[in-house]
């Protein structure tokens, strides 16, 4: 029974040992991990302190450094834009110069225009040729003057801006003057009809052509070039013997063409 007793204190004991030691322990390593802590804690303000000092130093030697160059380089670069600028006014008056020299060379075009307007003052009315080569009137010109009769209206009148030259229906056309054909269309009295513009206000105009014509817009022509042939598309003359109706017209007056064939 003794030794019961016994062995039962002595396992008891050790039990109780176990638990004070493992308790023991818990203890000292929570006390480790705090001062470990406190430490580090220490050690990190320290750093940031000393951080913070040298930092101040840094950018008051950076302060220093670059306000003092800032007054040389104002006065570097006063010297370089005095020195800049001489030159210039230099180019200034070297362009100006070049200006003066360019001037005289715009003003050779201009004596080269009336090269081109003076071929067309040759044309004289004198020069004129027959557009059907033939010279026999069929109805004479009146304007305000001797009335002359109209075999299709029947009656005399004296407004005939032209003559009528007797010509065969298909026969050919000529340009009276060297010229430009400036209109071609279908006259509604005289019918088909193309007009050459001339020099010195001078205008020439064919009537009574067929539709289809040997010239275009623009085209220029010299006297004798066939530009149509004779045609049936006058409506007022439609009863008058074939023919083709010319008019001479000079500064937007007609005149006689009888007078220059």
């Amino acid at each position: 029974m003794k030794k019961k007793i016994f062995k039962d204190d002595n396992s008891s004991f050790k039990e109780r040992a176990l638990k004070l030691a493992n308790k023991e322990g818990f203890y000292v390593a929570i006390f480790l991990c705090i001062t470990l802590v406190a430490t580090m804690l220490v050690y990190f303000v320290n750093d940031n302190a000393s951080n913070k000092d040298i930092a101040n130093k840094d950018t008051a030697i950076v302060e220093q450094e670059t306000t003092d160059p800032v007054d040389n380089t104002n006065a570097i670069i006063d010297e370089d834009t005095i020195g800049a600028e001489e030159p210039a006014t230099e180019t200034a008056t070297q362009v100006d110069k070049t200006t003066k020299e360019e001037e005289p060379k715009t003003e050779e075009p201009k004596t080269e225009q009336p090269k081109e307007q003076a071929p067309q003052s040759n044309t004289n009315l004198k020069d004129m040729v027959s557009p059907v080569g033939a010279k026999e009137v069929v109805m004479a010109f009146s304007m305000g003057g001797e009335p002359v009769y109209s075999q299709t209206l029947q009656e005399f009148t004296s407004e005939h801006t032209g003559v009528d030259l007797k010509a065969e229906e298909g026969q050919e056309v000529k340009a009276a003057l060297n010229g430009k054909v400036t209109k071609i269309y279908k006259d509604g009295k005289l019918g088909q009809t193309i007009i050459i513009q001339h020099s010195n206000g001078i205008e020439t105009r064919y009537s009574n052509l067929e539709e289809k014509v040997a010239v275009t817009l623009n085209q220029s022509v010299s006297a004798g070039d066939a530009i149509g042939k004779v045609g049936k598309t006058a409506t007022f003359e439609s009863e008058d013997p074939s023919h083709l109706h010319f008019e001479v017209w000079q500064n937007g007056k007609c005149i006689d063409p009888s007078e220059y064939l």
